[in-house]
């Protein structure tokens, strides 16, 4: 099974439309997002084509075969606004024989600096911190796919679990890096 995972989106429909064709052009099977998708949160400025309902919208789309997480800026009314579930902080799944860890990245026991809840030789998929990582902490892959829409790195970008590989992508799908967890 394929999986494209992204992160803070913030309510660009910019990103949104990027992320459906991603997922087109990969032709996924899984779609992960790991928070913060509708608004844009009180720290950061209205992102260029700021419309959450239109966001929405867009990212209903891919819902039958999509997997979310809350993030530090989702609130309950984004829920009514998803054909997905986005009210749970965590998610564990196995893909490919591979365990992952979803979460934003906010909350105590699933960030990089605080893995008290993630299960050894597992993939801890994170966003928040707008930064794309991809590296092994001892026994644990950490996995940022970074911002869509207000990356604080070298641009926006999304990850990609496929045949037993996590690759970090450039929004415009150019492969940055691999890594097999």
């Amino acid at each position: 099974m394929s999986m494209l995972i992204a992160s803070d989106v913030h309510g660009s429909l910019d990103a949104a439309r990027a992320l459906s064709a991603r997922v087109a052009a990969h032709g996924v099977e899984r779609v992960v997002l790991l928070g913060d998708l509708l608004y844009h949160g009180p720290r950061n400025p209205l992102p260029p084509s700021y419309d959450p309902a239109a966001t929405a919208r867009e990212l209903n789309r891919n819902a039958a075969i999509t997997w979310a997480v809350r993030g530090n800026c989702d609130s309950e009314v984004d829920d009514w606004m998803l054909e997905f579930d986005c009210a749970v902080d965590h998610r564990r799944f196995t893909v490919g024989g591979v365990r992952f860890e979803a979460s934003h990245g906010h909350r105590p026991g699933f960030t990089p600096d605080d893995l008290a809840g993630v299960l050894p030789g597992s993939v801890l998929l994170y966003g928040h911190t707008h930064v794309k990582t991809l590296e092994r902490r001892g026994g644990i892959v950490l996995a940022n796919p970074g911002s869509t829409t207000f990356p604080k790195d070298d641009g926006p970008g999304y990850l990609l679990f496929s045949n037993g590989t996590l690759t970090l992508y450039s929004l415009d799908g150019i492969a940055l890096r691999s890594l097999r967890p």
